[in-house]
């Protein structure tokens, strides 16, 4: 993990602190708001700006529970057998061993908190920027390599029906 942990206080983090990932990637403008080496493990929180049409495809977390506070815009959800949707001001609970996927459905860029517990999947994030290197997408077979070590399964073989339901479009990546 970086060393911007060790200078924030874990009682109060400023607008300007935390880390934010590199422009140019897929995960452009995140902001890891806390880390787990500040919380003993517990939780880290992580606001998410999301462009319209995109996606978090199929997966289900085996080591962590996440709760989604929109900040800004509508989403749909797929969690377990439920598809639902859910706008500013609403709270959806993602729990572990439940596969789940979201989606931005508004026009615009729209903006959602995340906690998760336990702590640790921050650190997820900040290895799959190295996959980003360069702008191009990372092939598939990577990301899921590397969600797996995390205690993470992406079901790549339910994304294609997913993206359909949806009316839902996979970013153009490497040949």
């Amino acid at each position: 993990m970086t060393d911007v942990w060790q200078r924030i206080d874990p009682l109060v983090v400023q607008p300007d602190e935390g880390w934010t990932t590199r422009p140019g990637s897929d995960l452009q403008g995140d902001r890891f708001v806390i880390s787990g080496t500040q919380t003993d493990g517990r939780f880290a929180v992580v606001t998410h700006p999301i462009e319209p049409g995109w996606f978090s495809p199929p997966h289900t977390h085996s080591r962590e529970d996440k709760y989604s506070y929109i900040l800004d815009g509508r989403f749909g959800f797929e969690i377990g057998d439920r598809e639902f949707e859910a706008g500013t001001g609403s709270l959806v609970f993602k729990p572990r061993d439940v596969r789940h996927a979201f989606w931005n459905l508004g026009a615009a860029r729209g903006l959602i908190l995340e906690l998760v517990s336990p702590a640790g999947l921050e650190a997820f994030f900040e290895e799959a920027l190295a996959l980003f290197e360069g702008g191009a997408l990372p092939r598939p077979e990577e990301t899921v390599r590397l969600a797996r070590s995390y205690g993470c399964e992406v079901d790549v073989a339910g994304t294609p029906a997913f993206l359909a339901r949806h009316g839902l479009h996979p970013p153009e990546g490497p040949d």
